[in-house]
């Protein structure tokens, strides 16, 4: 029987050799992982993702199509499942599993569904999809976001204020309604009210990552990297791995011309929070374009 230490050393080899894109050797680890505990299935996710790295999508969908008859329920799997084809661009198959995925986790299927509608451009139903997922979490901010980004997008932007503002969690007066206003701006594309939205928050929260980040974004949007890299470096002196640390860090690599670095951070981003939207899309694009 194989020692955990050597387990675990076995899978930091693979994830080291998988973070400078040694292919090969990533999966020769992670297939020792696997030979020694079968039943791991973060093991399989990695080997899968190094798979889809090479352009062997089969090959990945088989590896975790192996894990269905031994995980207890269905819904690891089929997430998994989802969330690498979605990744890697494969949009009917990252539907199909969503569909499936559906009576388990009905809150992210929903979701991920309304993406694949809106990269469609199919507005409506994605506005059907992100209600739905809000009758499951009514209290979930991400798809109230979502939710309202797509209401712009179709010029319901009364609708859209409403969205944001009925958030049952949160009193007329708290910050967060001012939070909302400049998520508004931001759909809009009016960076610079946006920018003196997230200007006040920050002052009035400097300790709250969302907001440096938030802010940090708007800043970028109007082409000051300056200060969008003083508000990372902020919000990373408090939480540095956190998804939207790293994702703000992306998206400045990428403002500065670095692609590669900016495809680290967003993978980063991607093993703190699997369901990253916005790494998992910068993710996929940058990978498509290398292909």
């Amino acid at each position: 029987m194989t020692d955990v230490h050597q387990l675990e050393h076995w899978i930091d080899l693979g994830r080291g050799y998988e973070r400078r894109g040694q292919w090969l050797h990533a999966i020769q680890f992670y297939r020792r992982a696997l030979e020694a505990d079968i039943g791991r299935l973060d093991v399989r996710v990695r080997l899968a993702v190094v798979y889809s790295e090479l352009g062997d999508l089969c090959a990945a969908e088989q590896i975790l199509l192996q894990a269905l008859g031994r995980e207890s329920t269905p819904e690891a799997v089929l997430s998994a499942l989802a969330m690498l084809f979605y990744r890697y661009g494969d949009d009917a198959r990252a539907g199909y599993y969503f569909e499936k995925l559906l009576p388990y986790n009905p809150l992210d299927a929903h979701v991920f569904l309304g993406l694949l509608a809106a990269r469609k451009g199919d507005d409506a139903e994605a506005e059907q999809r992100y209600r739905r997922a809000l009758m499951v979490n009514e209290t979930d901010e991400r798809v109230r976001f979502l939710l309202a980004e797509t209401l712009l997008r179709a010029g319901k932007a009364d609708q859209a204020d409403a969205v944001l503002n009925a958030s049952p969690a949160v009193p007329p007066e708290d910050w967060r309604k001012e939070y909302y206003r400049g998520a508004v701006l931001v759909a809009r594309e009016q960076w610079q009210e946006a920018r003196a939205v997230f200007d006040r928050l920050v002052m009035l929260r400097p300790e709250d990552i969302d907001i440096l980040c938030a802010s940090a974004v708007v800043y970028l949007r109007l082409q000051d990297t300056e200060k969008a890299d003083i508000l990372l470096r902020q919000a990373a002196r408090i939480s540095p791995d956190a998804p939207q640390v790293l994702d703000g860090k992306g998206l400045l690599a990428l403002a500065r011309g670095h692609r590669m670095k900016a495809l680290t951070y967003f993978r980063r981003a991607l093993d703190a929070d699997p369901t990253d939207i916005r790494a998992l899309e910068h993710v996929r694009l940058l990978t498509c374009s290398r292909q």
